[in-house]
């Protein structure tokens, strides 16, 4: 992505606007891509459902963020997985990674849910040849790497726990408790959704046996809920996955985030590419209930997702 925007960088001749709407143009890609997969395998309600999505929307065409393409690609490396294309699965996920390193935590769900050994290589193997381009970075600058991807724990905004978190810390009589706990929370909190992830991935191959689309959607809500950091933008990853998985859920989701990301937007004005100090507290309270709403609509997805599938596989084995 440095490399692209650095070529958008010198083709618009530092021009900041033209600048502007080159960097757009993967993400747009990337919409591009998840609906045509949506048209493909599962038609026009969720494609309907995707091309009408703000959260999708304000993610690529608005801010021009290019999680939208990284979000593309995971999920036609999930729908490639439940057609036994291994090897696409593999080489698409780490297109993915080559857009950023988020999709990360889902890649326990790929490696674990290989049905057999060749599987497993031909994911591996695809993996593998998608880590090229990093070969240069870990020769000449392995230590920036670590530090800027590796550890980057993104920022604790007001986002599930850490909304939670953030306003105990600021009551005097709650501050002394939940200022370790936050710290903590800040500084494990990665190892807590990776743990998440690993179990989701194993009760399914015993027991749950969901496809891999089931488990992106999942997996990926389970960051979601859990993250110790956040940006509106990850809103992206699991939209379209939940269309494809329960296409109610998929649309509140698409909308909830949507409007997250919009009042967000609206509290904190943008003029000439400079953020205004000046915000809507009124907004931002608002911000705040809607961003519970949508973090407690995967709550409940999660849940209920499960707790279905378990009573599923418990009928079946009794």
């Amino acid at each position: 992505m440095g490399v692209y925007a650095s070529w958008v960088w010198e083709a618009t001749g530092d021009n900041l606007n033209d600048f502007a709407r080159g960097i757009k143009l993967l993400g747009l890609l990337g919409e591009g891509i998840v609906l045509a997969a949506l048209a493909r395998f599962a038609g026009l309600p969720a494609f309907v459902a995707y091309a009408t999505a703000p959260a999708a929307i304000l993610v690529s065409a608005w801010h021009g963020n290019t999680d939208t393409l990284m979000a593309a690609f995971v999920i036609v490396a999930a729908i490639a997985f439940d057609r036994d294309r291994f090897f696409t699965a593999g080489l698409s996920f780490g297109a993915a990674l080559n857009v950023k390193l988020l999709p990360l935590v889902l890649l326990p769900l790929l490696l674990i849910g290989a049905p057999d050994r060749r599987a497993l290589w031909r994911i591996c193997a695809a993996l593998a040849l998608a880590a090229v381009p990093y070969i240069p970075l870990l020769v000449t600058s392995a230590g920036d790497l670590y530090d800027n991807m590796i550890a980057y724990n993104s920022i604790p905004n007001d986002w599930g726990l850490n909304a939670f978190f953030n306003q105990a810390v600021q009551q005097p009589e709650l501050e002394g408790t939940f200022t370790p706990i936050r710290d903590a929370f800040l500084d494990y909190g990665r190892y807590l959704v990776l743990a998440g992830v690993i179990a989701l991935a194993l009760a399914s191959r015993a027991r749950l046996h969901f496809s891999m689309v089931e488990q992106f959607a999942l997996g990926g809500s389970l960051f979601l809920l859990l993250t110790p950091g956040f940006g509106v933008q990850y809103t992206i990853l699991v939209v379209a996955a939940l269309i494809l998985v329960d296409l109610p859920y998929g649309i509140a989701w698409a909308w909830l985030a949507g409007g997250f990301i919009a009042i967000l937007y609206s509290a904190v004005p943008l003029t000439d590419f400079s953020i205004k100090h000046e915000s809507n507290e009124h907004l931002l309270v608002l911000w705040a209930l809607v961003g519970v709403l949508a973090w407690a609509l995967l709550a409940l997805f999660v849940w209920q997702t499960l707790s279905a599938r378990y009573r599923r596989a418990a009928t079946i084995g009794g």
